[in-house]
């Protein structure tokens, strides 16, 4: 089961680092900067900025704790196969 996981994690991290996922950020990022210096934002303008600074620090803890959790199960595979090993 954790291998499912293990992969369907390393999976989606590829995906959001593939040039689709680079450009749908960017795109984020662009859509960003037009609306931070917009001379006379509305409220939902003002809202969408809030909505994507924190979707964006958000993304960045998760893809974060993503990679820790596919090199912590590395790791432990390379422990068992140690253990293997010298047994």
């Amino acid at each position: 089961m954790s291998n499912n996981a293990n992969s369907l994690t390393q999976s989606f991290l590829n995906l959001l680092e593939s040039d689709k996922g680079k450009e749908i950020f960017d795109t984020l990022d662009q859509l960003m900067e037009i609306l931070e210096t917009k001379d006379d934002p509305d409220m939902t303008e003002v809202c969408i900025v809030g909505n994507l600074t924190e979707f964006s620090e958000k993304l960045q803890i998760m893809k974060s704790n993503l990679r820790s959790y596919v090199n912590g199960n590395r790791t432990l595979l390379g422990d068992m196969l140690n253990d293997l090993y010298d047994k």
